[in-house]
């Protein structure tokens, strides 16, 4: 008897270990073509030329392109109908003006779209639209009152770029106005000042002199931003929740997580944040050192520096024009110039690298470098092949589902069930029969 219940335990033993071993799938990205350029332009010329400046919505997507008689316009699919949102030459609304440029950085969120436009006067706006055109004007140069301000200081622009961020109900923005600038929000057509340059620095030192990079949360109350005040220390990042700073990342109180030092005077480069925390990239310029971290409002965690080796099998170096996107605690950046990287869970993957071959062609030219390339599980971007041909893609990132046995693992899951119930019957059997 002790012979077979010892067989029993290794038997549940080994059933138990193999149960264990599940077939997890690594993460991975499906890629699917929206538009090239050979994609007819829906109220334009010819077919498409040129892409930039994608923006992702839950798998939709917003973009800029010209067309193949050198017209630009904005654009945007959703559920797979390509739809002209404005193009040069439409008109914009509250003047009778039309539009002559459309500035790059599109903020995409909620079916809407964020961006800045300049008419055939010269005149600089910051607009609203959807997918039936120009909705609503939320600021205009040399018309727009300054909040925080006395009465007739307007705006005299409005920054490029990086220079605004929008989470689907609130923008915000830089702004000049003749005495100064200052970071914006707009909530519905109400405008309020975030910061202004003399305010006092949210360090205690000085006063704020300049802005950069502003984003607002799109799992949140907060707006992270890149500030400098009088007393010269260098950057901070700053992070506030409804007019109050939650954090603060000063360059020379900051140590580099994994590296040497503190941050330095210039070391925090355009952050995303997102459910509170914040992704950003910098480092320390003297020695060459910089990376990709995470700031939880607390402690900061590094992401990448140059001692880590991407997937690609080389040491990171860069993420080029300094960007990185943050979603639902994924983060996405492009490295070396040569690789679209993702971060997951602790882990990084390669989404495509220059070189790769995607639908047959030889990719030359990777445009996904922006805080507004990733929304969630969904990646956008332009690709331009060595052809000279280009697409808009949306990327579907999937992550490993619950783990599943084997089935050689169920096999020995119902075997071993087989051989405990034989064991259990034979034991009841022999009891039954000393009684």
């Amino acid at each position: 008897m002790m012979a077979r219940f010892k067989l029993a335990r290794a038997i549940t033993a080994l059933v138990l270990t193999l149960s264990s071993t599940a077939s997890a799938a690594p993460v991975t990205f499906n890629f699917t073509k929206l538009v090239d350029t050979n994609t007819v332009v829906p109220n334009g010329s010819g077919t498409f030329d040129s892409f930039w400046e994608v923006g992702v919505d839950n798998g939709n997507v917003a973009f800029e392109a010209s067309d193949s008689s050198n017209g630009r316009g904005l654009y945007m699919v959703n559920n797979g109908t390509l739809t002209a949102v404005f193009l040069q030459g439409d008109s914009v609304p509250g003047t009778t003006e039309t539009v002559e440029y459309i500035n790059d950085n599109v903020q995409y969120q909620n079916g809407k779209v964020i961006g800045r436009i300049t008419d055939t006067s010269s005149t600089k706006h910051l607009i609203e639209a959807d997918e039936t055109g120009i909705t609503r004007v939320i600021a205009t140069a040399g018309v727009t009152q300054v909040p925080g301000m006395p009465s007739g200081t307007v705006f005299t622009g409005f920054d490029s770029g990086e220079g605004w961020g929008f989470d689907g109900a609130r923008t915000v923005f830089k702004g000049f106005f003749d005495t100064g600038r200052g970071l914006f929000l707009d909530v519905n057509g109400t405008l309020s000042a975030v910061a202004l340059n003399g305010d006092p620095s949210p360090t205690g030192a000085g006063t704020l002199s300049a802005f950069e990079d502003p984003m607002v949360d799109a799992n949140g109350d907060g707006i992270v931003f890149v500030s400098t005040d009088t007393s010269g220390a260098g950057w901070n990042l700053v992070v506030s929740d409804n007019g109050v700073v939650t954090s603060i990342l000063t360059p020379s109180g900051t140590p580099i997580p994994g590296g040497t030092g503190n941050f330095d005077t210039s070391p925090y480069h355009n952050p995303d944040i997102d459910a509170g925390q914040v992704v950003f990239t910098g480092g320390q310029s003297a020695i060459s050192q910089s990376g990709v971290y995470l700031h939880d409002g607390s402690d900061i965690q590094l992401i990448v520096d140059k001692n880590t080796t991407l997937p690609s099998g080389d040491l990171f170096s860069s993420t080029g024009t300094g960007h990185a996107a943050l979603s639902d605690g994924t983060i996405a950046f492009f490295a070396n110039d040569s690789d679209l990287v993702v971060w997951r869970g602790d882990t990084l993957y390669n989404v495509l690298s220059l070189g790769d071959v995607l639908d047959g062609m030889t990719v030359e030219y990777i445009n996904a470098n922006k805080r507004q390339n990733l929304d969630g599980n969904f990646l956008g971007l332009d690709v331009t092949f060595t052809d000279n041909s280009a697409a808009v893609y949306v990327v579907e990132i999937s992550s490993p589902s619950a783990a599943v046995p084997e089935p050689s693992s169920i096999t020995m899951l119902g075997l071993g069930a087989m051989i405990l119930g034989s064991v259990w019957y034979g034991r009841r059997k022999q009891n039954s029969g000393a009684a």
